[in-house]
């Protein structure tokens, strides 16, 4: 089999981090694979490179280059004659249905998002090349509802985002003893809008205020929003408790030294870094998006959800985990990490693929 993978590009991302993995777990099982990119940015591309995974970016520099990426891409589509072309994210998926339509390969296709994250003239586009796709399938159960109410594509199914492997290889502990010196919490994502990183912020100035509880919070990612943040903590008096860390790589490897995960994503349509924490043992606090309340349910075995855009409603979760004793939280850490290993695993998730790879 050869499978080729494109997406816009493989920053250090939700989507573009499980692309990767995909890559990386179909290598292992002996399929040629390649990942064909849009534009060159930092990000996952390296550990494709390290592991002899073929890597093609198209430079793409803005709409007055798009015909002639066009055509590069349909070039080399050509010359790696795929048995399967599967393309990630609105942008990409457009172009293969209207450029890459060929009866000698399938076409395969993941929205990593939610209806609400696509605009009005992509959704259009969608409907009318909906025949162009062999399957489509969503990381989130909204975005499958979405997908078959408004005919996006004919056959629709529902494949989650999977663990990386890396997160079982060492079975750390979370040290709870250590909670009531300094609770520490620690979030991912790009520094964009829609985590809500400014409503987590004001969450925790409110906590500060309340002045009962010893907390800190490292902030993981970058992104646009970077300077507004850190002048928003600096206003708050709160540069000894938040950090913006930057991008971590390697968040695997310490991931399990804080305490919970907080999520307060305006919109979520799944979350990698979840289901991540998760496996590491972490207890979460987390929005009310549609991929949240996937991953964990309303049983709070694992975590809180806390209403979304609310930063009382944040607060007040993030408060009720902190106090939480020992051996509760050593429970729900216990939960995390038998559910994840039971529904989100690398190797579990390319099975589901596979078979559908397969599919005559």
């Amino acid at each position: 089999m050869k499978l080729v993978h494109i997406i816009p590009s493989l920053a250090f991302a939700g989507a573009e981090k499980q692309v990767a993995s995909l890559a990386i777990e179909a290598q292992k099982r002996g399929i040629d694979t390649t990942v064909v990119t849009f534009f060159k940015s930092d990000g996952f591309q390296d550990d494709l490179i390290e592991r002899n995974i073929k890597f093609y970016c198209l430079d793409y520099s803005g709409l007055i280059s798009l015909p002639k990426v066009i055509i590069k891409l349909i070039k080399y589509i050509n010359k790696l004659k795929p048995n399967i072309v599967h393309s990630h994210m609105v942008n990409s998926i457009l172009i293969s249905r209207l450029f890459l339509g060929n009866k000698k390969y399938k076409l395969f296709e993941t929205l990593h998002c939610t209806p609400k994250e696509i605009k009005k003239v992509a959704f259009s586009l969608l409907k009318l090349t909906q025949l162009k796709a062999s399957f489509t399938s969503c990381v989130s159960k909204d975005m499958l509802k979405g997908a078959v109410d408004y005919k996006l594509s004919k056959k629709v199914w529902y494949i989650p985002n999977a663990v990386d492997d890396s997160f079982f290889e060492n079975e750390n502990v979370v040290n709870f003893s250590s909670k009531d010196l300094e609770f520490k919490w620690v979030t991912v994502g790009r520094l964009i809008d829609k985590k809500g990183y400014d409503i987590l912020i004001s969450s925790c100035e409110s906590l500060k205020r309340n002045g009962t509880l010893n907390f800190s919070l490292d902030i993981y990612g970058d992104g646009p929003l970077k300077s507004e943040l850190q002048d928003q903590i600096n206003s708050a008096n709160l540069e000894q408790i938040i950090l913006l860390k930057g991008v971590e790589k390697n968040i695997a490897e310490i991931i399990h030294k804080y305490h919970s995960f907080v999520s307060s994503s305006k919109i979520e349509a799944f979350g990698i870094v979840i289901i991540e924490a998760l496996a590491k043992g972490l207890p979460v606090c987390l929005t009310d998006c549609d991929g949240p309340i996937e991953i964990i349910g309303v049983e709070n075995k694992c975590g809180l959800l806390v209403e979304k855009n609310n930063m009382d409603s944040l607060m007040r979760g993030m408060e009720d985990i902190m106090l939480l004793d020992k051996l509760k939280l050593e429970a729900m850490s216990f939960e995390a990490k038998k559910m994840v290993k039971e529904k989100y695993t690398q190797k579990n998730i390319f099975n589901q693929w596979l078979e559908h790879y397969n599919d005559k």
